[in-house]
């Protein structure tokens, strides 16, 4: 159980050094925790990063099956042209009237243009390939390097989240050790006022009659009251439980 009340009057310096060791070693059990609950976030950052990676990749790689069908697409549109064009000479052949004739020549011109542009095309295709296929290549050696480094930041991330883990398990047992050691009615004060801080600082200073929690004067009444050292008292600005800093305000 707690440690018995001190009485007033006594020298409180003992129960400040444990209430400032609680607060710090609080403090920093808050910190990990906070890095702790990163760990996910973090972890997650460096998938999705890759996911990314991997996503342009594959939109790389659609596009040239794209190409591809397309390409296949094409050459059976050229050959079925030229089959048609072959047509048409072997039918021009054969023709009676310049008229006939004449259709016939304005067939295998329009059927030519056709196949031009056909052949542009694939032309066009087949540089947008060769493109694609430089890109995908970078591409696919940028992910793998980027997925050996997200790998090694993963590990790293763990084992150091690992060790925060280890670290926090000794500051909870040391934190409930302390807590035992303060006094039932000091502790209860401790922890209202640290409920509404946001910072988790309930324990302040004071040096120069500043408190340092709040930055703002002490009345000079309280400033020489807390230089005795004989009771626990709360700053009247921002209620943190204050002491006097006497090795700050000596060198001042």
């Amino acid at each position: 159980m707690n440690a018995k009340n001190p009485s007033r009057g006594s020298d409180i310096r003992p129960l400040v050094a444990k209430l400032v060791l609680l607060q710090e070693t609080e403090l920093e059990i808050r910190r990990l925790s906070h890095e702790l609950g990163g760990v996910d976030r973090r972890l997650a950052e460096l998938e999705a990063g890759l996911r990314e990676e991997q996503k342009a990749l594959d939109i790389v790689r659609e596009r040239l099956q794209e190409i591809g069908a397309r390409n296949r697409s094409l050459e059976s549109d050229l050959k079925d042209i030229q089959a048609r064009i072959e047509r048409s000479q072997e039918k021009l052949r054969s023709v009676k009237t310049n008229k006939e004739y004449q259709s016939g020549l304005k067939e295998i011109e329009d059927l030519k243009a056709m196949a031009a542009r056909v052949e542009d095309e694939m032309l066009a295709l087949l540089e947008e390939s060769e493109a694609a296929q430089r890109d995908g290549k970078e591409r696919e050696a940028a992910l793998k390097t980027r997925a050996a480094e997200v790998e090694a930041e993963k590990t790293t991330v763990l084992a150091e989240a690992q060790g925060w883990r280890n670290r926090l398990a000794d500051l909870e047992r040391r934190s409930r050790e302390l807590s035992v050691e303060v006094p039932e009615t000091v502790l209860a004060r401790y922890r209202r006022v640290q409920a509404v801080k946001k910072d988790g600082v309930a324990v302040a200073p004071v040096s120069g009659a500043v408190c340092r929690g709040c930055n703002v004067n002490i009345p000079p009444q309280m400033y020489n009251e807390l230089q005795r050292m004989d009771r626990l008292q709360n700053c009247p600005n921002c209620e943190r439980i204050i002491f006097w800093k006497e090795e700050e305000d000596r060198s001042e």
